[in-house]
């Protein structure tokens, strides 16, 4: 027989078992769909926690650009800017800090930026449009807040702020708003190039550490790999030293070595080799018992001439037919399933940034570890049915007859005692089907423990050693300098001692 007649004979008889087998198939494609369900799921909520806080850390730091370059001219900027290694880019202009007494519990930066610039640091109008005019300003909520302005475009607003040496106030037209993001750091009045260009025309830098009227570019990569060495090949490509130019990358794209954590991989493997094995038991019994069932099936095959790598082939191409079944339900159910327990896991960890991840690894890995489970599940039982010859077959037993059955003649007619005595008939099954149904439960436990696990105590306790920390406004706002003259009176903190509930002061 040619090989192409072969292959056709052998895909003829797998199709034709594959329907005469319905049952087994329904069992199968659901013990493949809560593999697939299970991998995906795990996928998801771990990809999902992992785009969450970055997207958390990106928020602290105020960007999601890859890096930054900063305290820039003009023409170092074009030179840098112009470069193929670029995806996009959007710059600023620092003018200086809102000194309101109603801010002063604010950080704030007032500068001039690009559309691109306020998109990437979070902080683009999302009523009104950025300033265009002279006179012209935008701003967050939680400042105008502060300020006690109404959230409504066209309100006159004053700011006030330093220039050199120079104090200004100037009245300027509402032409923005955004809700404003208590994660943010540092909170960016936005206005106008023109009124920029202005207040600077005549500035003369007060030192040399003056960064005032400098250029801030925030740049996105075509890719977050190796981004330092992006920015260093940047930098040096457009003519420059690496020390002549001050660049930081952002945190939440800093993943070295350092930072993986071992333990948190090791679980990671640890839950993946769980559920394989939760999925190769079930879906391991299944084609067994099928295998068992139908073993003058496979002896008349062997009798017609059928070889055991034939069969061995049946058997698993109709494990890889039911997984293009199951496999696309598992995907879809699980990816569900994530969504709806993520925002849960995120809650029990505190974690206020809800991102769900859509990235194609989680179906991509969750499909290569389905398959994978279901073609070593199947490997074993494949076998079996190869190995079997047309005397075993016309026996119409199992395949693995256990020599060592206990015998039931004493069981005097006891049902429970019968039942007992048939479960160790076969101690290696008895051995698989208990420890398939022990994974399930042990993995409902993991899942429980690990998502109930996280304890803020414990985890602000390696970061902070008390409860509190009041202090004057300047202490905690970096860009305003305190000389330690605003500092808290003896009375309040007789008074704060006094409290009840406060342990130490």
């Amino acid at each position: 027989m040619s090989k192409l007649k072969e292959k056709e004979a052998v895909s003829k008889l797998t199709k034709g078992f594959f329907k005469t087998n319905k049952l087994r198939n329904i069992f199968a494609i659901i013990a493949i769909v809560l593999t697939t369900v299970m991998f995906t799921t795990l996928f998801t909520v771990g990809m999902s926690m992992k785009k969450s806080m970055q997207e958390s850390i990106m928020r602290q730091v105020g960007g999601k650009n890859h890096a930054s370059i900063k305290y820039l001219s003009e023409e170092q900027y074009n030179n840098i800017i112009k470069s193929n290694l670029i995806k996009e880019s959007g710059f600023s202009i620092p003018l200086g800090v809102a000194e309101n007494k109603q801010l002063i519990k604010y950080p704030n930066e007032i500068k001039y930026a690009t559309e691109k610039e306020a998109e990437l640091c979070f902080n683009k109008p999302t009523e009104g449009h950025m300033p265009k005019k002279y006179n012209e300003v935008a701003m967050d909520t939680i400042l105008l807040d502060a300020l006690g302005v109404s959230h409504k475009l066209g309100q006159e607003i004053e700011l006030e702020y330093t220039l050199g040496n120079d104090k200004i106030k100037d009245k300027f037209t509402l032409s923005g708003i955004w809700n404003g993001d208590k994660a943010i750091s540092s909170r960016q009045i936005w206005v106008s190039k023109k009124y920029v260009d202005t207040k600077l025309k005549n500035y003369t830098p007060i030192n040399s550490q003056d960064t005032t009227g400098k250029i801030d570019a925030d740049i996105m990569f075509k890719n977050d790999f190796n981004i330092e060495n992006n920015v260093i090949n940047l930098i040096i490509s457009s003519g420059y030293k690496v020390n002549d130019i001050t660049y930081g990358v952002n945190p939440a794209y800093l993943v070295s070595e350092n930072d993986i954590d071992l333990d948190v991989i090791g679980a990671i493997i640890g839950v993946i080799i769980l559920i394989m094995l939760c999925g190769y038991l079930i879906i391991y019994n299944i084609f067994f018992i099928c295998v068992s069932k139908d073993i003058k099936f496979y002896g008349i095959l062997k009798i017609v001439g059928t070889t055991s790598k034939q069969i061995k082939s049946i058997v698993i191409k109709e494990a890889l037919m039911l997984s293009t079944i199951a496999v696309p339900i598992g995907l879809i159910l699980g990816y569900v399933t994530g969504r709806v327990i993520t925002p849960m896991t995120l809650k029990e960890i505190d974690l206020s940034v809800e991102s769900i991840s859509v990235s194609p690894l989680i179906f991509i890995g969750t499909t290569i570890f389905s398959i994978l489970t279901v073609l070593i599940s199947v490997i074993k039982p494949a076998k079996i049915a190869g190995k079997v010859s047309p005397i075993e077959a016309l026996k119409n037993s199992e395949v693995t007859p256990n020599k060592n059955k206990i015998s039931i003649k004493n069981t005097k007619g006891n049902l429970f005692r019968m039942a007992f005595a048939n479960i160790f008939n076969c101690k290696k099954k008895i051995a698989v089907i208990t420890l398939s149904l022990s994974l399930s439960i042990i993995i409902l436990n993991l899942t429980y423990i690990i998502v109930n696990s996280f304890d803020m105590d414990t985890y602000l306790s390696k970061m902070i050693c008390t409860d509190f920390t009041i202090g004057d406004s300047r202490y905690f706002n970096t860009q305003i300098e305190s000389t330690g003259q605003y500092t808290l009176s003896k009375d309040v903190l007789q008074e704060l001692q006094s409290l009840y509930g406060v342990k130490e002061l």
